[in-house]
């Protein structure tokens, strides 16, 4: 029996997340994670890299040239997800019944659209280690948000955020890999 289109819809998700600036890459991590794909994870590793480095650097012509870089290999990742998506879509897309998108479970995890909104980043993580009851996933989650807490403290000091801001955004990606890591770990569960 085929999947119902919205498994389709959910499996497919991954290709959005090539749209989003300084994100672009972590598509290709998720589906080389899922699907044990070294070479995917790679991929979207080398996509993130430009950005990463844009956060790290505080000269504003280096920001500048790694933003373009950035803008560059989003453009490759977009066109790389259709590729991949659509030369293995019989292997992401699988029609038994084993792979098919559990509603229940696709609400349970939402908690992973938080690491992906500024200023709340660190709230699912925290949230998955109260509720798994893991003390290093709910500092760690403490800890991003004290990152962007720090934002706001210099904001209301009259000071300069470049820097801390560099910190809120490192902290973003740091936890948007950390809760896919855990939500992986989540399904073992």
């Amino acid at each position: 029996m085929a999947n119902s289109i919205f498994s389709k819809i959910v499996k497919s998700l991954w290709i959005l997340v090539s749209f989003i600036p300084c994100i672009n890459g972590l598509g290709f991590a998720y589906i080389g994670a899922k699907e044990f794909n070294n070479s995917w994870i790679k991929e979207g590793l080398i996509y993130e890299a430009p950005w990463f480095l844009m956060f790290l650097v505080l000269d504003h012509d280096s920001a500048t040239m790694f933003a373009g870089l950035g803008l560059l290999m989003q453009v490759v990742s977009i066109l790389r997800s259709f590729i991949v998506y659509s030369q293995n879509k019989d292997v992401l897309i699988d029609d038994d019944d084993e792979s098919r998108v559990d509603v229940e479970k696709s609400v349970n995890s939402l908690w992973i659209i938080l690491s992906f909104i500024p200023y709340l980043s660190g709230l699912g993580i925290i949230y998955m280690g109260y509720k798994r009851k893991v003390q290093n996933w709910f500092f760690i989650g403490m800890f991003f948000e004290f990152l962007w807490a720090l934002v706001f403290l210099v904001i209301g000091l009259g000071g300069n955020t470049t820097f801390f801001v560099s910190l809120g955004m490192i902290g973003l990606i740091l936890g948007i890999v950390l809760s896919f890591k855990i939500y992986f770990e989540d399904e073992k569960w």
